[in-house]
Formats: C-alpha cells, structure tokens, sequence
C-alpha cells in the first residue's frame, strides 16, 4: 500500500494555533456588534433598506440559527433611529355614520394631547351646561316666555268664554274637556225648562252650541300654533344659551387644530351633536359620569364623545421596527373587540384594537416567514395591504360574507411599511414559484451564507462575538485556547478546514455548556480543557443511535469485515442525520454477476426502496461498463448489487465507487480488502467526484474498526477533492500520525480499484488488449466467457 498517496495528520484535520490570536483572554478584546461572514447578505439588507420605493420589501433568506432575525432587528434599529417618527392615530365617533369610525392622524405625541383635550372639553360640558340652565339669566328668559304664553293662552280661553256669554251659554271643564252649557238668566237650564222651551228655541239653541263648537276648534288651533311656538322659541332659546357656552368651550379647540381639515369636520358633527344632545347633558348635575366613562366606556351613552387613541408613538426615537413573533391575522391587522351583554355581543369605537402593521406604519416590521405562511389568512391581508397602501380593520369572516355579528367599519388607515421577512431559502422558493404577487412585493432578498473563510479577520471577530455575548450573559471570561478550541469546532460544523460556520446559536450551545463545565470545576476562566469537555459531552448525549449500531457491528448483528478480503464485497460508507447529530458508519455492499441479458441491476431500486439519485448513479455505473467494456461486443452480463442488511431507503450517489469497485471485482473474481472503505461517487469517465459528510464516514469507520482491533493496514479512500472537507477527531488524526489508520485520496475509479484490490487497473494497448493479470484485462476476459457462453447454448 505505500505506492499510493496517503494523507499526513497534518492534512486531515485544520488546527487554529493559539499564538495567531492577538490576546491571552477575551475580556481583553472590543465586543463585536455587526454580523461575521455575511458580506453579501449585509450589502443586500443596506440596500434594500434604503430604497425607498413600493415593492423594495426584503426576504432575509438562510439557514436556521445564522443570526437572521437578530441581524434583521439590529440593522433596521440602526437606520430607524435616524428616521422621523411617524405620526399618532386615534379613532372617533361619526356622527352621521356609527358605523364606520372616522381615523384622524397627529404629529407624534399630539394624539395623546388631542384625547386629553376632549376629554377635558366633555369634563366642561358636563358640568357648564347644566349649570348655564340654571342660571339666572336663562330662566328670565324661560319665565318671561312662559308667562307670555300663559297669558296668550288665558286670552284665547276668554275669547273663546265671550263667545259663548254672547249666545247666553257658558263654558264647563270636564275631565273629557270643555263642554258648552245653555243659560237662561245666567243659570244653566234644568232637563224640566229645557222640555218646555219650544221646538224654534230649541233650534237656535243647537244652532248657538254648534257655533261655539266651532270657535272652540278655531280656538284650539291657535292654542296649539301657540304652544308650538312656546317649544319652538323655548327651543330656540335651549339653543342659544347651549350655543354660547358651546361655543365658548369648543372654540379654543377649533383654533388649535384650525389647520387639520379632518378634526374641524369632526369638531363640527361634535358640535351639532352636543346641541342636539342638550337635554341628556342638562341632566348631569354632577362630573360622576366621567367615572363611567372610564371604567364602563362601552356603557355610557358619552363615550361617543371620546377617543380612541389608537396608535400612539410618544415614546418612539426614531421610524418603529416591530418584530411580530406570531403573526395571526388579528395580531397583523388589529380587531374590534366585543363585550357580552345580556347575551349580546356589543361594541363602539373604544373597543377597536391596533395590530403590529399600524405600530409599524411609517417603519419597519420584520416577520417570520414559516410563521406568516402557516397563518394563511395573515399573508393574503399582507399583500392587499402592500398593494394598496391601506389597512382596513375588518372580521376574518367578512371576507367570506360569514358574518356573525353587527360589525364596525373603521375608516381605512393609509400605510408605508417595509416588511422583512426571515426564512430559509425554501420559503423564498416556495413562494417565487407559486405565488405571482411576491417577485414583485419582495424585490430584495438577502441570502446569508451556513459558512464563511476561515481567516484571520473571521476568527478574530469569532473571539469579539465571544466577548459580546459573554457581556451580555454575564458569563466567564473564556483563553485563548478555549476561543481556539471554538475555532475548530466552527471549521468541524462547517465541513471544511477552510470555511468557519456561522450557524452561531450551536457556537453559543457549547459557549454555555463549556462555561458551566468550567463552573463545576470550580474555575473561573474557560479554557480548551472545558470546550473539549462540552463537546465530548454533547456527542455523548446525542450519539445514542451511533452506538447502537456500533453495538450491532460488534456483537455481529451488523455484518461488518475490517479484515481479509472477500470478492464482490465492499465497505461502503453512508451518512445518518438525525438533524441534531451526524454520523457515518460502514456498510456492506456486495454484487454477484453471472451470464445473461438482464444488465446490472440493484435490488434497492427494483424494491423501490432508492431514490432518484441513487437510481441515477446505478445507470451511470451500467454506462461506465459499456464504454470501457464493450466497444467491440456487446455485454453479455447479469449483475445485480445491493446494500445489505439496510431496509429503509436510500439515496444519494456517495456509494457509486464502491458499488462500481464491488461490481467489478465479481466480474473479475478478485477479492476486495475488507481492512479498506471508501467513500464518492464517479461519472461516466471514470472520474471521482466529492461527497459530504466525509469527516463523519471516516470516523465512523475508525470507531468499527477500533471495536474489533486497530491492525496497522485499515484506512479509507476518499475522493481528492474532499481533503480540505476533512475535520476528524483529534483520535484519528494522532492513528494517522502513528501509521494505525490511513487515509487514500483519489481522482480516479483506478485509483480505487488498485487500492483496493491490489492489482493494477490496466491500461488498453494499442491493439484493443489489456495487460495480463491487470483488472481490466480479468474483466474483459470474464465477459467474453459470457458472450461465448451464451453464443454456446
């Protein structure tokens, strides 16, 4: 095996040397406040930012736990605090319309002021309108008015009195009326004088009584016209005393707010109702309605007269940017809220609540993608507000003509907001495939990278966001070496020994985990000794199922070879991800050939237990054959692979070498080293190409081949383009400094099938032939056996 290129400990694992980092302890450094390693994504967010035109919203696109939504609040807070405040809303009652509140808009802090100043102009009207009816100046008034009337009206019952003593008849109150009375001698007639009177007088006394009925008609119209006028000048006068003080009281309010258009209109319907509404304010003859107002506002007939303010920004620096963790659609859009009453749902003005876009208008609002989609409703309201620009508070069964109750109908609020989303990269997919309003409502996406160039300038500012973050939590001064220690678990997590993760929330796990390791040792800064001990206690706890199939592999279970050799048998290795641990382990592919027709087949796919990848890379293995052995006949071959003992499914193309190296050695019956696996898939040329998760394959295999006993020979092959991929744990790297493992980096399947068999691959000659005792040669001798074979029977 020394022919071949193995790698040196050095190469197989990147190590960050305590003496580049400029500090012996962190509390020494500045804090880092920016974002580490995500120069695009900054450039794209400061931009979108800053554009300030309809359809410029951004999609902070990543994966989870790259700082998103905390870079997303932080820069926003940033530029919103240079920005104005925009304005306060309130919502009052229409006058002319219950139904529909009106929304009036104030400089920031006015709407407050604005509230205050009614409520301190209803206090007034509570109080002076009662008392102006009781002064003394009004009641001359009502008094001489009413004395006039009375005396108007005594003349008309004396007319009407005259009349009657004219035709020798007087007028009788009775409980049904007036009613006429014939008199003889001034003295009503008896039934007996009346029966003597002859039948002429009588005449003209039923001639005189109709007479009189009709003066007393006459009469009583001009009694009515009269009290009519009465009410209507006793009326007139209720309005101009009300007027006066009315006038007095809202007058100062009408010219402080003589520029608002929309409060003078109010004002005006206030006024006109406050008048129409005299008798109700005349009847409070104390201020204990304004206690009612408070604490029942929903019950009080004067709560019309106050105000909702609705969206108050008095305590705002700068543009608001509100981050909105559960965006239901009531949450996103406000609601009018109901109380019950005598089973009843009852509402006003008072009760209608903002939502996080009207605390939001004239900023910023940044929101979960993954949580808008899942609220259906909130991301259908979110586009027609972004289109039109308004945001109208309405029921969610409004929308479906499903209304249960009476509703309100607040006037529409008109909104400026930028909205930022934050989400993985598929949610921006998603919806740039299906939806065609959002290309052109989120036109800035900002894509944060899961890794970032493992330089000096990022690991530096990795040991200022450990100063940041330790300042925040208050937590243990962490040594350079610890910081170095963080350093190469980043470059583990990322993958690569040249790139540095910035999947930052799993840096803090073991930040906090490595603090209280140190904690518990009594220490008081965090060192190297304690990051490897939080490390190696989180693999311990996550690596459950890793063991369990280590378990298998030693008690037999799990059929595994690290030693001998075996023809059509090859240690595979595959990748398990339970999203919180990864890890590799070896798995046995064989592959048996005979003579035949059906071509190469694989067990997994005819069970329809692989995947279309895997799938792919099975006819690329069947095209490799026939270019390289089949030029001059066709292949007469049957063969079929499989990966044993796995009965879940499978994917993925990381195991084509291995299933190309086990078809091969069946065909050729040269047996396989078992003490070696390999990992990468190849194309139809015969070239390897890179995998992931390299560095958990290889330990994987280490720890098989540790469980039955280190021989000095086993190691694994690799595609050369995954070296730099490769992280391993520090046990492996000193096996490999110690000759007890080896790692083979390839380019090409020969490569592979020389390591791995032993036996050279072969190169074709000039005359189509192959050397003897080459791989290649072995093949192709063993398929022509086949053709003559078959050409035989």
């Amino acid at each position: 095996m020394g022919k071949f290129y193995e790698l040196k400990a050095e190469e197989v694992r990147a190590i960050c040397p305590i003496d580049i980092l400029p500090f012996e302890k962190t509390d020494e450094l500045n804090p880092f406040t920016g974002i580490i390693g995500q120069e695009r994504a900054v450039r794209s967010m400061e931009f979108g930012l800053r554009v300030q035109r309809e359809g410029y919203n951004i999609f902070i696109a990543g994966p989870i736990g790259t700082g998103k939504a905390t870079y997303a609040q932080s820069i926003t807070k940033q530029i919103a605090k240079n920005e104005k405040v925009p304005d306060d809303w309130c919502y009052v009652y229409n006058f002319n319309n219950p139904e529909e509140p009106l929304a009036l808009s104030f400089p920031v802090k006015e709407g407050k002021v604005f509230a205050n100043t009614m409520y301190d102009l209803l206090d007034n009207l509570l109080m002076e309108i009662p008392r102006v009816f009781e002064s003394e100046e009004y009641s001359r008034k009502k008094n001489i008015l009413f004395n006039k009337y009375q005396d108007s009206k005594a003349e008309l019952l004396n007319e009407l009195d005259q009349f009657a003593k004219m035709r020798n008849f007087i007028l009788q109150e009775k409980r049904s009326g007036l009613i006429t009375v014939a008199t003889k001698d001034g003295k009503p007639f008896s039934q007996e004088e009346y029966e003597e009177l002859s039948p002429d007088e009588k005449d003209r006394i039923e001639y005189y009584s109709q007479e009189i009925q009709e003066k007393a008609i006459e009469v009583f119209r001009r009694g009515r016209e009269l009290e009519r006028k009465f009410i209507e000048t006793l009326d007139n006068i209720d309005q101009e005393t009300g007027s006066l003080i009315i006038d007095f009281l809202i007058n100062p309010v009408l010219e402080t707010y003589k520029n608002n258009h929309q409060v003078l209109d109010y004002l005006k319907m206030y006024k006109e109702d406050v008048l129409d509404s005299l008798e109700d304010f005349r009847q409070k003859e104390d201020d204990s309605e304004l206690a009612v107002l408070v604490e029942k506002e929903e019950e009080s007939y004067f709560v019309r007269f106050g105000v909702n303010v609705f969206v108050d920004n008095t305590d705002l620096k700068g543009a608001p940017v509100i981050y909105e963790t559960n965006p239901t659609y009531y949450r996103l859009l406000g609601k009018v809220e109901y109380t019950s009453r005598m089973g009843s749902l009852v509402t006003s003005f008072m009760q209608i609540k903002p939502g996080a876009l009207h605390h939001a208008n004239g900023g910023y609002l940044i929101l979960s993608a993954k949580d808008l989609l899942v609220n259906g409703e909130s991301w259908y309201a979110l586009k027609r507000i972004l289109k039109t620009g308004k945001i109208q508070i309405e029921n969610i069964g409004e929308s479906y003509g499903l209304v249960a109750v009476v509703s309100l109908h607040p006037q529409s609020i008109p909104i400026k907001v930028k909205v930022i989303l934050v989400g993985i990269p598929y949610y921006h997919q998603l919806l740039l495939r299906l939806d065609e309003d959002y290309p052109k409502l989120f036109k800035i996406k900002a894509d944060f990278e899961d890794s970032m160039d493992r330089n000096e300038e990022n690991i530096l500012n990795i040991a200022q966001f450990i100063r940041a973050y330790g300042e925040m939590v208050e937590s243990l001064t962490f040594h350079a070496s610890g910081v170095a220690e963080i350093i190469d678990y980043s470059s583990r997590m990322a993958g690569s020994q040249k790139k540095l993760s910035t999947h930052f929330n799993q840096l803090i796990e073991v930040i906090n985990e490595a603090e209280t390791w140190a904690k518990l040792a009594g220490d008081k800064i965090v060192s190297s000794r304690h990051l490897k001990k939080a490390i190696r206690e989180k693999e311990y706890r996550n690596r459950k199922y890793e063991d369990l199939i280590q378990s298998s592999i030693q008690e037999g279970k799990l059929m595994i070879d690290c030693t001998g050799q075996r023809i059509g048998q090859i240690n595979a290795l595959v990748v398990l991800d339970f999203g919180d641990f990864m890890f590799g382990h070896p798995s046995k592919v064989t592959a048996v050939s005979y003579r035949g027709k059906r071509g190469v087949i694989h067990i997994e796919r005819e069970t329809k237990m692989s995947g279309a990848i895997h799938d792919k890379g099975l006819m690329i293995l069947t095209n490799f054959l026939g270019s390289r052995y089949a030029q001059e006949k066709a292949l007469n071959l049957s063969a079929s692979l499989t990966f044993e003992q796995v009965y879940g499914g499978i994917d993925g193309d990381s195991a084509s070498c291995a299933e190309l190296i086990a078809l091969i050695s069946s065909i050729a019956q040269v047996p396989i080293n078992q003490n070696i696996a390999i990992t990468g898939s190849v194309n139809q040329f015969g070239e390897v190409q890179p995998v992931g998760g390299v560095t958990q394959k290889v330990e994987g295999f280490f720890k098989t081949c540790k469980t039955f006993g280190m021989t000095g020979d086993q190691g694994v092959v690799l595609p050369k383009q995954n070296i730099h991929n490769l992280m391993l744990d520090q046990e492996v790297v000193e096996a490999i400094r110690n000759k007890q493992f080896h790692i083979y980096p390839i380019s090409t399947i020969d490569e592979g099938i020389e390591i791995l068999t032993g036996l050279p691959t072969g190169h074709l000659r000039r005359d189509g032939t192959y050397p003897r005792n080459t791989i290649n040669f072995l093949v192709k001798e063993r398929l022509n056996e086949f053709v003559e074979e078959e050409k035989k029977s």
